[in-house]
């Protein structure tokens, strides 16, 4: 594996607003869902309240899960030549561009060694690293940038 890179992402914010893991999806859901269980008591259901703190908790959840995964996973996207290299919480996994193949349902979706992983990584990354896939396949080399 060459060390040169060609591109280099950290995940912002806003784009892991609307890309997320299947895991960040569920403790989105499951935190919200023990905020309502928590306020059932102390609120009559369908009152204005209710729906208030409900609509503040929701916005409050779906904002914070954002930040806490970049704080607590601190993910980091490097595409070289002929890999993709992952880092996670310090510790850093390499693909060869050949176990990288794009899912089906969403355009961030891949199945990685046979495994559906989600890369939170923006279009411009993904547009490089189906095009680094391609020459790859076909046993060609980058030109250029």
């Amino acid at each position: 594996m060459t060390s040169q890179s060609i591109q280099e992402e950290t995940p912002s914010y806003t784009l892991l607003l609307y890309r997320k893991a299947s895991g960040q999806r569920w403790s989105e859901m499951i935190i919200f869902l023990i905020g309502f269980f928590a306020m059932v008591p102390f609120f009559e259901l369908r009152s204005t309240p209710f729906i208030l703190m409900m609509l503040l908790w929701g916005v409050l959840v779906m904002g914070l899960t954002p930040a806490l995964y970049r704080l607590i996973y601190r993910p980091h996207y490097t595409l070289t030549p002929d890999s993709l290299v992952i880092q996670k919480r310090g510790e850093s996994a390499v693909y060869h561009l050949s176990e990288v193949k794009p899912g089906y349902n969403y355009p961030n979706l891949y199945v990685v060694k046979g495994k559906k992983m989600a890369l939170l990584v923006s279009d411009d990354f993904l547009s490089d690293l189906e095009a680094q896939r391609e020459l790859v396949k076909r046993g060609l080399k980058r030109r250029g940038k």
